[in-house]
């Protein structure tokens, strides 16, 4: 599995995979709750498993990115330019939109900004509207693909990481570079801003946790 993504109440992690699987998973119990891939459609590539005709036929697309939506009673997920929307209590899937978002890496989502961000291969971000889901804008971000995203918890703020070894906090509503975070060794595979007053971020290169200050941009030891 390549992408994970932890519901709101730390109770569930949903995973997704090069082949369109889906997994869901009880953080409490340790066991596996759902297991499912992506609907078929044209213009993805379907499972060769032969099945009855009136059988529903899955796309072995990869799942490019996922994260958790609407205080955790959607799970959200790309695949090419599709979005499909997963029932986090029935676990049914359905194509809810296309949007010029090839090349995902990964994904976040603010209900409190009703926005959402998708971190594209190419270093730029995709912003979309979040009822809509239409595209509102990209930007360029980074020079290597964008590999994390994460927004604060009253979503004004987004951090992204990326392979270029650069963590940056852009404003939402200004569009605006606020802090780059210089001086990571490696790409950056997560980000996350600390609960109490968001003045922090954490963010992973690979099996290294790394902590800032965002007033200063300068790493805490």
């Amino acid at each position: 599995f390549d992408i994970f993504a932890v519901s709101p109440d730390s109770r569930f992690i949903a995973s997704g995979s090069r082949d369109g699987r889906i997994n869901v998973w009880d953080l409490v119990s340790g066991m596996l709750v759902s297991s499912s891939q992506v609907p078929a459609k044209p213009s993805l590539p379907s499972s060769s498993v032969d099945c009855e005709d009136d059988s529903p036929v899955y796309s072995q697309a990869p799942i490019d990115a996922l994260a958790y939506a609407s205080g955790g009673k959607r799970i959200l997920y790309i695949c090419g330019e599709s979005i499909f929307e997963m029932d986090a209590d029935t676990y049914e899937s359905r194509e809810i939109a296309v949007v010029d978002v090839e090349g995902a890496r990964c994904m976040a989502i603010s209900d409190a900004s009703n926005s959402i961000a998708v971190g594209l291969a190419d270093g730029r971000i995709a912003f979309l509207d979040g009822e809509s889901l239409s595209l509102i804008y990209k930007r360029a971000a980074h020079a290597g693909a964008v590999t994390a995203l994460a927004f604060s918890l009253d979503g004004t703020r987004l951090a992204s990481g990326s392979e270029d070894w650069d963590a940056c906090i852009w404003g939402v509503a200004s569009r605006e570079l606020l802090v780059n975070l210089v001086g990571h060794n490696s790409a950056i595979t997560g980000v996350a801003f600390t609960p109490e007053k968001h003045t922090h971020l954490i963010s992973a290169m690979g099996q290294i946790v790394g902590l800032w200050d965002l007033g200063s941009g300068m790493p805490i030891d």
